[in-house]
């Protein structure tokens, strides 16, 4: 970076023969405070005039609402450095299971849902199905129902391929989640006692 000469008539400023800036009496008297008023000006506001810290010229941080850059420790300029914290999860109440569909008891973490700030809604933990093995249940049964807020934007149901276990043995599932918050069994891989809910996310209305 380099001072820029004004083209002005009786400007009295020049280089000296070492590089330096040299001011003659005829242009008045080179002060630190003219070159203070003089370098934010050219620059622009985004520059303040540092006078504790070595008198130096710094870059000004805008005090404007949502912005995330910042000085970081070593004093380099540092965007995003706060990652907010993730949404909190909701244990889906007993109440939205169906046809015997329900968070098992001692088997963790329960079917929970989330949405993220920028409306993609995830789900997890355990479901178990009615029988927690056996006969699997009739394809098109409904297991439980998301609530308002929490369903997809596709006016089409999403169909998901989710892992399933029984007897420790893993297996596939396919479930459906409808615009109106309806979950629902569609095919299940044989006897599966458990069906795991993280594999399903989607864009929430």
């Amino acid at each position: 970076m380099e001072a820029r000469l004004s083209a002005d008539a009786g400007n009295g400023l020049s280089y000296g023969a070492d590089g330096g800036l040299y001011g003659t009496t005829s242009g008045g008297a080179l002060t630190c405070t003219a070159m203070q008023d003089c370098m934010p000006g050219v620059y622009g506001p985004s520059l303040v005039w540092n006078t504790s810290g070595g008198r130096r010229l710094d870059v000004r941080i805008s005090g404007e609402a949502g912005n995330q850059a910042s000085f970081a420790a070593d004093g380099s300029l540092q965007v995003g450095a706060t990652v907010p914290a993730p949404p909190a999860w909701t244990t889906l109440p007993a109440g939205q299971f169906a046809n015997g569909w329900a968070s098992p008891s001692g088997v963790t973490p329960a079917v929970q849902y989330r949405k993220q700030s920028n409306g993609l809604v995830q789900l997890q933990g355990i479901a178990g199905t009615p029988t927690l093995g056996g006969s699997p249940p009739p394809a098109g049964q409904l297991m439980f129902t998301l609530p308002a807020g929490f369903r997809p934007t596709s006016g089409a149901p999403l169909l998901f391929a989710i892992t399933g276990v029984e007897a420790d043995v893993a297996s596939y599932a396919m479930v459906q989640v409808a615009a109106n918050g309806q979950v629902t069994h569609v095919e299940m891989a044989g006897s599966i006692a458990y069906l795991d809910m993280s594999q399903i996310w989607f864009d929430a209305i």
